[in-house]
């Protein structure tokens, strides 16, 4: 595997997400993650911004434990990395994530 085939991998998967093809999206976007943690490491930005990305379609999905999950593991990247950008911006999501997720349990019938 060399970097040429997971950006690839990578862009077919966007171009997946932009055709609204999701769930294919996400499978390529899990398979780029793995190709990334073995080619570059966990602690990589290019694996960061992918978690990114897959916490993003995750929440659109309305996976929000998963979404939190993705972006936590982004955020702890990115902070190591020290991008405050991306930072204070995966922050963020987080919580919107985490509020997403207290109102969809607060208006189920059963709360």
């Amino acid at each position: 595997m060399d970097k040429r085939t997971i950006k690839i991998k990578k862009a077919v998967a966007l171009a997946l997400l932009k055709n609204n093809r999701n769930e294919e999206a996400l499978k390529e976007l899990q398979e780029t993650e793995q190709l990334q943690i073995n080619f570059y490491g966990e602690d990589s930005l290019q694996l960061a911004k992918t978690l990114k990305i897959i916490g993003a379609l995750q929440l659109v999905e309305n996976n929000f434990i998963d979404a939190q999950r993705y972006y936590s593991k982004a955020l702890k990247i990115f902070e190591e990395h020290g991008i405050k950008a991306a930072v204070t911006d995966l922050k963020k999501k987080i919580k919107v994530a985490r509020e997403m997720r207290e109102k969809t349990l607060a208006s189920r019938p059963d709360h």
